[in-house]
């Protein structure tokens, strides 16, 4: 495991957290935006799944709120609560209705 600055351990590698960040992101790209709650359950669940020892919630199998909030510090991001979004806008919304407005 990474050592992080100081007395905390990375619980993933760089890979997995470009990983995370990546998936985070195209949910966020699909108009699927992600709560706090769910992605930390994301994270639990990737943790899980790849074997990665962690310091996580096991009862709640929800990473922990600090955790999350490092990470997103970490990689200029952050997780709004999902706003619905009408098809109509969701499928007007591309490059050659925008190019026809302006």
């Amino acid at each position: 495991m990474p050592v992080h600055g100081g007395r905390f351990r990375e619980v993933f590698s760089a890979a997995q957290q470009e990983d995370l960040k990546s998936f985070f992101t195209a949910m966020d790209i699909m108009l699927f935006g992600l709560t706090k709650k769910q992605c930390k359950r994301l994270v639990f669940d990737f943790s899980e799944e790849c074997g990665i020892s962690h310091p996580f919630n096991k009862n709640t199998k929800m990473a922990r709120e600090d955790w999350l909030s490092n990470f997103m510090k970490k990689h200029k991001f952050s997780v709004r609560k999902p706003e619905a979004t009408s098809i109509t806008r969701a499928l007007g919304f591309n490059k050659p209705s925008v190019d026809k407005f302006f």
